[in-house]
Protein backbone atom coordinates (compact mmCIF):
# COMPACT_ATOMS: atom_id res chain seq x y z
CA UNK A 1 0.00 0.00 0.00
CA UNK A 2 3.03 2.31 0.11
CA UNK A 3 2.75 3.26 -3.57
CA UNK A 4 -0.98 3.94 -3.11
CA UNK A 5 -0.44 6.25 -0.16
CA UNK A 6 2.53 7.99 -1.79
CA UNK A 7 0.42 8.71 -4.86
CA UNK A 8 -2.53 9.84 -2.73
CA UNK A 9 -0.23 12.21 -0.87
CA UNK A 10 0.91 13.74 -4.16
CA UNK A 11 -2.66 14.04 -5.46
CA UNK A 12 -3.82 15.66 -2.23
CA UNK A 13 -1.70 18.69 -3.15
CA UNK A 14 -3.67 19.40 -6.35
CA UNK A 15 -5.30 22.82 -6.66
CA UNK A 16 -8.77 21.32 -7.07
CA UNK A 17 -10.68 19.79 -4.22
CA UNK A 18 -9.84 16.12 -3.87
CA UNK A 19 -10.82 13.32 -1.57
CA UNK A 20 -10.12 9.61 -1.72
CA UNK A 21 -11.97 6.60 -0.43
CA UNK A 22 -10.72 3.08 0.19
CA UNK A 23 -12.40 -0.16 -0.92
CA UNK A 24 -14.75 0.09 2.10
CA UNK A 25 -15.81 3.61 1.02
CA UNK A 26 -14.10 5.23 3.98
CA UNK A 27 -12.50 8.63 3.48
CA UNK A 28 -8.70 8.30 3.57
CA UNK A 29 -7.72 11.71 2.12
CA UNK A 30 -9.44 15.10 2.41
CA UNK A 31 -7.48 18.11 1.13
CA UNK A 32 -7.49 21.80 2.06
CA UNK A 33 -9.54 22.82 -0.98
CA UNK A 34 -12.29 20.41 0.19
CA UNK A 35 -12.36 22.32 3.47
CA UNK A 36 -12.71 25.64 1.62
CA UNK A 37 -15.67 24.42 -0.44
CA UNK A 38 -17.53 22.21 2.05
CA UNK A 39 -16.31 23.59 5.41
CA UNK A 40 -15.60 20.11 6.83
CA UNK A 41 -12.08 19.49 8.13
CA UNK A 42 -10.08 16.33 7.51
CA UNK A 43 -10.19 15.59 11.23
CA UNK A 44 -13.99 15.58 11.12
CA UNK A 45 -14.31 13.26 8.13
CA UNK A 46 -11.36 10.89 7.77
CA UNK A 47 -12.41 7.35 8.55
CA UNK A 48 -16.11 8.05 7.91
CA UNK A 49 -18.01 6.55 4.98
CA UNK A 50 -18.17 8.98 2.07
CA UNK A 51 -21.92 8.50 1.65
CA UNK A 52 -22.54 9.47 5.29
CA UNK A 53 -20.34 12.55 5.01
CA UNK A 54 -21.49 13.89 1.63
CA UNK A 55 -25.00 12.52 1.05
CA UNK A 56 -24.93 13.79 -2.53
CA UNK A 57 -27.44 13.06 -5.27
CA UNK A 58 -28.39 13.93 -8.82
CA UNK A 59 -30.68 12.53 -11.48
CA UNK A 60 -28.15 9.79 -12.25
CA UNK A 61 -25.98 9.41 -9.10
CA UNK A 62 -26.60 8.94 -5.39
CA UNK A 63 -23.96 8.77 -2.68
CA UNK A 64 -24.71 5.43 -1.04
CA UNK A 65 -23.11 2.19 0.05
CA UNK A 66 -22.12 0.38 -3.14
CA UNK A 67 -22.80 3.40 -5.39
CA UNK A 68 -22.18 3.16 -9.13
CA UNK A 69 -18.73 4.81 -8.80
CA UNK A 70 -17.62 2.09 -6.35
CA UNK A 71 -19.27 -0.73 -8.31
CA UNK A 72 -17.45 0.33 -11.47
CA UNK A 73 -14.19 0.77 -9.55
CA UNK A 74 -14.47 -2.78 -8.19
CA UNK A 75 -14.42 -3.89 -11.85
CA UNK A 76 -11.43 -1.60 -12.52
CA UNK A 77 -13.61 0.79 -14.54
CA UNK A 78 -13.81 4.56 -14.07
CA UNK A 79 -17.22 6.19 -13.67
CA UNK A 80 -17.95 9.07 -16.05
CA UNK A 81 -17.63 12.60 -14.70
CA UNK A 82 -20.84 13.76 -13.08
CA UNK A 83 -22.47 16.48 -10.99
CA UNK A 84 -23.98 15.92 -7.56
CA UNK A 85 -25.93 18.17 -5.22
CA UNK A 86 -24.78 18.04 -1.61
CA UNK A 87 -24.72 20.29 1.44
CA UNK A 88 -21.73 21.85 3.14
CA UNK A 89 -21.17 21.72 6.89
CA UNK A 90 -23.37 24.80 7.34
CA UNK A 91 -26.30 23.32 5.40
CA UNK A 92 -25.78 25.34 2.19
CA UNK A 93 -26.48 23.40 -1.00
CA UNK A 94 -23.51 22.96 -3.35
CA UNK A 95 -23.29 21.44 -6.80
CA UNK A 96 -20.03 19.56 -7.28
CA UNK A 97 -18.58 18.56 -10.64
CA UNK A 98 -16.68 15.33 -9.99
CA UNK A 99 -14.12 13.29 -11.94
CA UNK A 100 -12.68 10.03 -10.63
CA UNK A 101 -9.31 8.29 -10.75
CA UNK A 102 -8.66 4.70 -9.68
CA UNK A 103 -5.50 3.99 -7.69
CA UNK A 104 -4.52 0.31 -7.49
CA UNK A 105 -2.80 -1.02 -4.40
CA UNK A 106 0.53 -2.84 -4.48
CA UNK A 107 -1.44 -6.10 -4.63
CA UNK A 108 -3.15 -4.91 -7.85
CA UNK A 109 -6.50 -4.68 -6.07
CA UNK A 110 -8.33 -1.40 -5.75
CA UNK A 111 -6.43 0.78 -3.32
CA UNK A 112 -8.48 3.96 -3.55
CA UNK A 113 -10.94 5.92 -5.65
CA UNK A 114 -9.92 9.56 -5.95
CA UNK A 115 -12.69 12.12 -6.45
CA UNK A 116 -11.46 15.42 -7.87
CA UNK A 117 -14.10 18.11 -7.79
CA UNK A 118 -14.94 21.76 -8.27
CA UNK A 119 -17.79 23.83 -6.92
CA UNK A 120 -20.06 24.25 -9.93
CA UNK A 121 -23.01 25.74 -8.03
CA UNK A 122 -23.00 29.13 -9.79
CA UNK A 123 -22.63 27.65 -13.28
CA UNK A 124 -25.38 25.05 -12.82
CA UNK A 125 -27.78 27.51 -11.20
CA UNK A 126 -27.15 30.07 -14.00
CA UNK A 127 -27.78 27.39 -16.63
CA UNK A 128 -31.01 26.32 -14.89
CA UNK A 129 -32.19 29.95 -14.73
CA UNK A 130 -31.48 30.49 -18.45
CA UNK A 131 -33.30 27.26 -19.27
CA UNK A 132 -36.37 28.34 -17.26
CA UNK A 133 -36.36 31.81 -18.81
CA UNK A 134 -36.18 30.33 -22.30
CA UNK A 135 -39.40 28.41 -21.62
CA UNK A 136 -41.49 31.31 -20.30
Amino acid sequence: MTVTFDLLEVLSECSDAMYAIDAEQKLVVWNKRDEEILSWTAEELLGRHCFDALSGHSDTQTCSAGCSVVLLASKRMVAPSHNILTKDKNGHQKWLSISNVLIPSDSRKLGAVVHIFRDSTEAIEASDTLHRLAHI
